[in-house]
């Protein structure tokens, strides 16, 4: 089993009519550029592919570790953070989801001209339903994930609430959603004793900031 971490930003169509090509190629390679930062920090996570707002990242799988779950909850709040950050600092109305999953996944090589490595299965589509699903600004995990989140840290997450979402069939389902900032994450002992590498990445997302082109600032 692996960990599938999907992150969605909302208002980026209505960013679009409002940036020229150049200004949007800049404010999104900004983002991106930070959560690589960010996940490189983190450790363990392979980067699937970013299409338009959509980033999808597996932790575990080709990059073995003892807790992929709590590394994809750390990264699923930092990209939360990080997005939050520079939506502030360039002035613009930006939200973010993102959904965490734990199960299997397929993956292969696709296509022969630019080819792409892709994921597949049940559980690609279950992750992309509980980001769509999230409220904006907190992450939406599966039981599969609170349940690995429990063994990777050795005691129960705390930072979990719970709503009622309306299926598009009428049937209701709850969906569990982490809200606890990524720093308040970093200060628990049994984070801080398993993921020494952490406490760079602050650094690295307080830094984002100067990857801002200042007439994308500006905007």
């Amino acid at each position: 089993h692996v960990t599938i971490v999907q992150m969605d930003i909302s208002g980026f169509t209505a960013l679009s009519s409002e940036l020229s090509a150049m200004e949007l190629l800049d404010f999104v390679n900004s983002i991106f550029t930070s959560i690589d930062s960010a996940a490189d920090c983190i450790g363990k996570v392979w980067k699937v592919e970013t299409i338009g707002d959509c980033y999808k990242a597996v932790l575990g799988g080709p990059n073995p570790c003892d807790d992929p779950t709590y590394r994809g909850v750390i990264l699923a709040h930092t990209i939360i953070d990080i997005v939050t950050t520079l939506s502030e600092t360039c002035d613009v109305a930006l939200d973010v989801r993102v959904g965490v999953h734990v199960g299997s996944i397929t993956a292969a090589m696709v296509g022969v001209e630019l080819p792409r490595y892709m994921i597949y299965g049940p559980d690609v589509e279950i992750t992309s339903q509980l980001e769509s699903s999230a409220d904006t600004g907190t992450v939406a995990l599966s039981r599969e994930a609170v349940a690995a989140l429990a063994r990777d840290l050795g005691e129960e997450w705390e930072h979990v609430v719970a709503k009622t979402v309306e299926e598009e069939d009428g049937s209701l389902v709850e969906v569990l959603q982490s809200v606890s900032e990524a720093e308040t994450a970093l200060r628990m002992e049994a984070g801080r004793a398993k993921l020494e590498r952490l406490g760079v990445f602050m650094s690295a997302l307080f830094n984002c900031n100067s990857l801002v082109r200042e007439d994308v600032a500006s905007v």
